[in-house]
C-alpha cells in the first residue's frame, strides 16, 4: 500500500486522476470524495414511489406458478391459469375445470343404501339357462297352438297361423288377453286348482320367451319361478305331452341345482375351514 501512495505522490490531493494539468486545480471532481485521492462513486437510486409496491400475495404467486392442470396447488385459485400449450389446437386438451379429488379427502365413497339382496344369488351359465329356457319356450308354443286348436280356433283364423311354430310365444299371450280369452284361461285355472294368477303366469310366459331371445342372465330363483309359472300355465293349456316335457325338464334342472348349491356349500366350509388352519 506504501508504495503505491508514493506512486501517485505527483497528484496533489483534490485533483481527479490522470488529470492533464495537474498544476491547475479544479473546482471539485465528481470522482473524488472525502476520502482524499481515493474515488468514492456516487450511486445514484431511484426515488421512492409514494405508494410502497404490494407484494405478490400467495394466493397469485400459486396461481401463476402451479401450471400442470393434473394436479391441484395447496390453495387452488377461483381462475386457475392454462398454459397457452395446452390449449393449441394441434394438442386437443384442455385443463379440467374441476380437480378429480380433493387432497384433503382420501376415503372412498361408501354406498348408503345396501346392496340388493338379489346379489347374493347366482346366475347358472349362460348355455345353460339358454337350454332350458329356449327348450321351454318351444314347448309351450307348441302347447298354445293345440290349446286354440281346441278352445280359440278365432285366433288362428285371424292370425293366419296353421303350424305351432308360426306364433311366438308373446304373441300367444297377446292374443290370450285379449277380449275374453282370457276368461277362458282363468275358468280352466279355477278347474285345476292353479293359485298362481293367470295375469301372472302369461307375464312369466312372456319374459321366458324374452329371456330366451335376448340372451339376459337371471338369477337361479328367478329361472326356478319361470319353470315353476311353465309348467303351470301348461297344466291350464292341458296339453298332455307338452306338459310332461314342461314337467320332467324343470323337475331335472330342479335336482342339478339342488346338487350345484349343496356342492357350493360344502366347498365353502371346506374353503373356511382350510382358512382357520392356516
Amino acid at each position: 500500500m506504501s508504495g503505491y501512495m508514493e506512486s501517485q505522490t505527483g497528484f496533489p490531493p483534490g485533483f481527479g486522476w490522470g488529470d492533464s494539468n495537474p498544476s491547475t486545480p479544479s473546482s471539485t471532481p465528481s470522482c473524488v470524495g472525502n476520502m482524499g485521492i481515493y474515488p468514492n462513486p456516487v450511486v445514484k437510486y431511484p426515488a421512492a414511489p409514494s405508494t410502497p409496491p404490494t407484494p405478490p400475495s400467495y394466493l397469485n404467486f400459486m396461481g401463476n406458478t402451479c401450471h400442470n392442470p393434473m394436479y391441484t396447488c395447496p390453495t387452488t385459485p377461483s381462475t386457475p391459469h392454462t398454459p397457452s400449450s395446452y390449449t393449441n389446437s394441434s394438442r386437443h386438451f384442455s385443463a379440467p375445470s374441476t380437480p378429480t379429488r380433493s387432497l384433503g379427502n382420501t376415503h372412498t365413497h361408501v354406498p348408503e343404501q345396501p346392496a340388493n339382496a338379489q346379489d347374493d344369488y347366482v346366475c347358472l351359465p349362460l348355455p345353460v339357462q339358454m337350454s332350458i329356457l329356449s327348450k321351454m319356450q318351444n314347448i309351450m308354443e307348441h302347447a298354445c297352438y293345440i290349446f286354440a286348436q281346441q278352445h280359440l280356433p278365432q285366433i288362428l283364423i285371424k292370425k293366419g297361423w296353421d303350424c305351432p311354430e308360426a306364433g311366438e310365444l308373446n304373441l300367444w299371450m297377446h292374443n290370450f288377453g285379449a277380449g275374453n280369452n282370457v276368461q277362458t284361461l282363468i275358468s280352466l285355472a279355477q278347474t285345476y286348482c292353479i293359485s298362481v294368477p293367470v295375469p301372472a303366469l302369461m307375464e312369466s310366459a312372456k319374459q321366458i320367451r324374452h329371456t330366451a331371445v335376448h340372451r339376459n342372465k337371471v338369477t337361479v330363483p328367478h329361472l326356478v319361478m319361470l319353470m315353476d309359472h311353465a309348467v303351470a300355465f301348461g297344466t291350464i293349456l292341458g296339453v298332455s305331452d307338452d306338459l310332461n316335457k314342461l314337467t320332467e325338464i324343470r323337475s331335472f334342472a330342479k335336482m342339478k341345482i339342488t346338487q350345484l348349491e349343496n356342492a357350493t356349500n360344502e366347498a365353502g366350509k371346506d374353503i373356511i375351514q382350510f382358512c382357520n388352519r392356516i
